[in-house]
């Protein structure tokens, strides 16, 4: 009887020598086998509610082997790719759910016969079971999760040390995100001349402070987000940003400070963060981040917005 354990273990070590093809072609084998396993024990079990007769033993050590493989593809999930464990994901709910013979699978042909240990190609973890073509060809007319793209809208702000406040909007596609953020606020204060943060005067003199100050903030990015687990996503991105920062005087004049004051490249980087996984308010999701323009101006910024 083959061993799914020495499957999983083999193809690891295939994957530390193979290029990324090959690497797909090693989960998809598994995630045959898998697929096969399930449907198998899905038949028996079915056999058992009709009263009919199945290898009893047979069956338990089917499901102790089904249980096997499905702990170790979860064990490698970080190596297949999104589409891979999509398929994962969809085999293992169906059957966990006890849909596996119903609807289109119930007029499937036979499941292929499994594999014997002696198996060269089975051992090489890189060729698909016997039969699996045929049994695609009856399969592909199932219908399987799609990824559709999303719209990612809400409101953002910088929240220290300046206040400003933005919108951002973008578009999902499955773990992925792509939005635009716009965010600033409006300095009223026009500078009459300049000086610097130690009070000295270009040009010479000092500056007397009046206790009153402004700041100007505009940031505008374009960024991409990852989601690396279930409720987490990175974020990261570039665009432009300035930063404008002005002194009242004791005569009522305003200064700006041209040392605090920066204007340029700018880039941004954070998480996202889906609180709620379920329901009607699982499309929330919360922003917090910072972001730093050319010059050595850090600010950081936070903001809620909604999956559509």
């Amino acid at each position: 009887m083959f061993r799914p354990k020495a499957y999983i273990i083999l193809a690891l070590l295939l994957l530390s020598f193979a290029p990324a093809s090959a690497q797909e072609r090693v989960w998809n084998a598994a995630l045959d086998w898998y697929e096969n396993v399930c449907g198998r024990c899905a038949d028996w079990m079915d056999k058992i509610e009709r009263g009919e007769s199945v290898p009893k033993d047979s069956l338990q050590h089917m499901l102790g082997e089904l249980t096997a493989v499905r702990q170790n593809l979860q064990g490698v999930w970080g190596e297949m790719s999104p589409g891979q464990r999509l398929r994962f994901e969809v085999i293992r709910d169906r059957f966990a759910s006890g849909r596996w013979n119903k609807g289109p699978r119930a007029h499937l042909p036979a499941l292929p016969v499994m594999p014997d240990r002696s198996s060269r190609a089975v051992k090489m973890g890189v060729s698909p079971l016997p039969g699996y073509k045929e049994y695609l060809a009856a399969t592909h007319r199932i219908v399987r999760p799609r990824i559709r793209p999303g719209i990612l809208a809400g409101l953002a702000a910088g929240v220290y040390p300046d206040f400003s406040a933005g919108v951002l909007c973008g578009v999902t596609l499955g773990n992925w995100a792509f939005f635009a953020k716009a965010r600033g606020n409006v300095n009223r204060s026009k500078a009459e001349y300049d000086c610097l943060s130690d009070g000295t005067i270009e040009g010479g003199g000092y500056f007397w402070s009046g206790d009153a100050k402004e700041s100007g903030r505009l940031q505008m990015t374009v960024d991409v987000a990852y989601k690396v687990v279930k409720p987490l996503s990175l974020y990261a991105g570039a665009g432009y940003g300035s930063r404008t920062l002005c002194w009242k005087d004791w005569n009522g004049a305003w200064a700006r400070v041209t040392d605090r004051c920066f204007s340029g490249f700018a880039a941004d980087a954070g998480i996202l963060v889906h609180p709620i996984p379920r329901g009607a308010a699982q499309g929330l999701t919360l922003l917090l981040g910072c972001s730093w323009v050319a010059g050595g101006y850090l600010d950081a910024e936070a903001g809620v917005c909604w999956r559509f």
